[in-house]
């Protein structure tokens, strides 16, 4: 069964956005009523953006601007919400990877990330996510078949 969150918001700047600052912005419509879900997904982000959690933020749910992932309650806001931003980080690091191969004309496959560091085995150079995003927005969607760590 597809992910309703994902089903409902399937674009992936509606989930996360990567600030010049170096931080990264994750949106959710799950709120914290003492089971610690922001937590939790600020460390499904990290693990599979490969950068570090402190650079995580888990925005306040606002509406209008969250996403509409309905009622929070119980085990489903790690099954709904956590799959979905673990798939849309998932998304964004292979987005960032490929983009990262183009800027340092290397393949794939010889890149390593290290806190948002894309680094060049062949080389040695590297860039960051947030030189790669430039302060734009993704403006693809969250690929719900993407591999995952």
């Amino acid at each position: 069964m597809p992910n309703p969150s994902l089903a409902k918001q399937p674009n992936l700047d509606q989930w996360l956005a990567l600030q010049p600052d170096g931080r990264v912005q994750v949106r959710t419509g799950k709120i914290d009523i003492g089971q610690r879900i922001s937590t939790a997904l600020m460390l499904i982000a990290a693990e599979e953006l490969d950068v570090d959690p402190a650079r995580v933020d888990i925005l306040p749910v606002e509406t209008g601007v969250s996403p509409d992932e309905g009622v929070t309650s119980g085990s489903n806001s790690m099954e709904e919400s956590g799959e979905a931003v673990r798939r849309a980080s998932a998304t964004a690091r292979r987005h960032l990877v490929a983009l990262a191969a183009q800027a340092l004309n290397v393949p794939e496959s010889s890149l390593d990330v290290s806190d948002g560091l894309v680094r060049s085995r062949a080389t040695n150079r590297s860039v960051t996510y947030w030189e790669l995003a430039g302060g734009k927005p993704f403006a693809i969607p969250v690929d719900a078949a993407v591999e995952l760590k």
